[in-house]
């Protein structure tokens, strides 16, 4: 995993007890695909065994290829414990008025980017059950409330001052109003 960049962390503040869920049982390949997964991130460094009394359990989604499951983590209880972020996230529909005049965009889906913000002092709190062992996220997972706020503040952050871009949580649109600026724009986003 590269090293962080950045300052930001993600924060859970919480009331009540520590919330806990058994492990759910897994079909033999979901099993085997969420395995190997985390075995994937914890070489990566985005999640470590765990022992403490928090434990969310896993959950299976099937993705688009057939036969393909994410292994998330069913955070619900955690979630309705876990005090709100009001940072705000724009309206999808701003972009139209943030990008005025412009003709031509280039979509950015960033990639596991929720996983690019460090869990402050709350790793513990994110421990998911398994079939196979308890693990926390040193990294912030999807599925956690007050994420999409966390990465929208980053986000936000680093493209304070470049008017030709759009943000909405990890998906950024950079804009230009002609064939000719596109390369000028990309430059100035990219840092070139």
């Amino acid at each position: 995993m590269q090293p962080i960049l950045h300052n930001a962390e993600h924060r859970i503040q919480t009331t009540g007890l520590p919330v806990h869920s058994p492990p759910r049982r897994l079909h033999p390949d979901k099993y085997k695909n969420a395995k190997i997964e985390f075995q994937h991130l914890l070489d990566l460094g985005i999640i470590r065994p765990s022992s403490i009394p928090y434990a969310s359990p896993l959950h299976m989604v099937s993705k688009s290829e057939a036969g393909a499951w994410r292994p998330c983590s069913d955070f619900r209880r955690l979630n309705a414990q876990t005090v709100p972020d009001k940072y705000s996230i724009p309206h999808l529909q701003d972009f139209a008025i943030t990008l005025q005049g412009a003709s031509i965009f280039t979509k950015l889906d960033f990639r596991k980017a929720f996983h690019q913000i460090p869990v402050a002092k709350d790793i513990h709190k994110t421990a998911v059950t398994t079939p196979f062992g308890l693990f926390e996220f040193t990294r912030m997972p999807f599925g956690l409330r007050n994420a999409a706020q966390s990465f929208q503040r980053l986000i936000d952050e680093v493209l304070r001052g470049l008017h030709f871009t759009f943000a909405y949580i990890d998906d950024v649109l950079i804009s230009s109003r002609n064939i000719e600026e596109t390369p000028i724009t990309w430059n100035r986003f990219s840092g070139d």
